[in-house]
C-alpha cells in the first residue's frame, strides 16, 4: 500500500501475469516494467490512483491487453509506452494528459483513443492519424 513507483524491467516478460491491480500511491512505472507479459489481459486502477507518469516501453508487447482505463492524474505517456500491442483496441486517455511519445502506440494497429474535446489527446490522435472517439462531458 506503500508502493510509490515499480522499477525498470521489475515484471519484464512475466509469462503468467493476466491480471494487475495497481496500488493506488504509484506515481510512475519505470521503463519496460510490464513489457513482454503476453498473458496480461486486465489492468485496474482505483478512482484514487496517483499515477502520473507511464515511461518508456512500460506495456510494450502485452499481446493480450484488449483495453485500458488510465486514471485521472496521467500526466505522461512514453515512448513505446503501448507499442505492439496486437490486441489492442481501447485506451481511455484523461485530459490530464499533456505529453504522448509519437511512436507511444505503435504497431498498436487496432487501437482506438478514448479522449477528451480540446485535450492534448485529441490533438494528438489527429496530428499521428489515430482513430479516436471523443467522449461525453
Amino acid at each position: 500500500s506503500t508502493l510509490e513507483k515499480i522499477g525498470k524491467l521489475a515484471f519484464y516478460g512475466c509469462s503468467n501475469l493476466s491480471t494487475l491491480m495497481m496500488p493506488n500511491k504509484v506515481k510512475t512505472i519505470e521503463e519496460r516494467t510490464f513489457s513482454y507479459c503476453q498473458k496480461l489481459k486486465t489492468i485496474k486502477f482505483k478512482a484514487a490512483s496517483l499515477l502520473k507518469q507511464i515511461n518508456a516501453s512500460a506495456f510494450r508487447y502485452c499481446d493480450s491487453l484488449r483495453e485500458i482505463n488510465l486514471p485521472k492524474k496521467v500526466e505522461t505517456i512514453g515512448e513505446y509506452a503501448f507499442a505492439e500491442c496486437e490486441k489492442l483496441v481501447k485506451v481511455v486517455i484523461p485530459s490530464s494528459v499533456v505529453k504522448i511519445a509519437s511512436n507511444a502506440f505503435e504497431r498498436s494497429k487496432n487501437v482506438v483513443l478514448y479522449v477528451s474535446d480540446e485535450s492534448y489527446a485529441l490533438g494528438f490522435a489527429v496530428k499521428n492519424n489515430i482513430k479516436y472517439v471523443i467522449m461525453p462531458k
